[in-house]
């Protein structure tokens, strides 16, 4: 019910604010990194693109995160990897009408960690968190309005590495 709520409190703001050229839009992308992003976009005067997002990195960690392996625990391993989330600012600004440039900012954190195979756990083992470290990215992306609803955008992320998605604008 509440999320009813909100949805139709955006919807009404979204039409309010169009008639002064202030518009609210979401948008959804992919990354070659296995990472997929979410963000939340303000676009200004049909000039200005403000936008506040987040990706995950989509991994192969198994099973349940355990902070110290008791000696009961399956010993063997099973690969090991990186996996980051972020949190994303960005600014663009409309060119050539249907044309959007625009920047990121990209601030996280990175887990390394290893597999380690265990059948009494779910997914048939748990991993270890090794190290995490703060990390920042940038990026820049085009994108190109298909109509005054709908963006599609191609960019590249320090972190994310080349990403591809589509923004609708309400």
């Amino acid at each position: 019910m509440k999320s009813i709520i909100l949805l139709f409190t955006l919807l009404f703001w979204a039409i309010s604010n169009e008639a002064s050229g202030q518009r609210i839009g979401v948008g959804i992308s992919y990354a070659t990194s296995n990472a997929v992003g979410f963000e939340l976009l303000y676009l200004k005067d049909y000039r200005h693109l403000f936008k506040l997002g987040g990706a995950f990195q989509m991994s192969d960690m198994r099973g349940k995160e355990v902070e110290n392996q008791l000696a009961n625990y399956g010993q063997t391993t099973d690969g090991s990897g990186e996996s980051f989330f972020s949190i994303d600012l960005g600014y663009g600004r409309v060119i050539k009408q249907k044309w959007i440039v625009d920047g990121e900012l990209s601030i996280g954190s990175n887990s390394h960690y290893t597999n380690f195979i265990d059948r009494r756990f779910s997914d048939d083992g748990y991993h270890i968190i090794t190290a995490r470290e703060s990390v920042v990215g940038v990026g820049v992306n085009g994108s190109y309005m298909i109509n005054e609803n709908f963006v599609i955008f191609t960019g590249f992320n320090t972190l994310k590495k080349l990403q591809v998605g589509l923004r609708m604008i309400l």
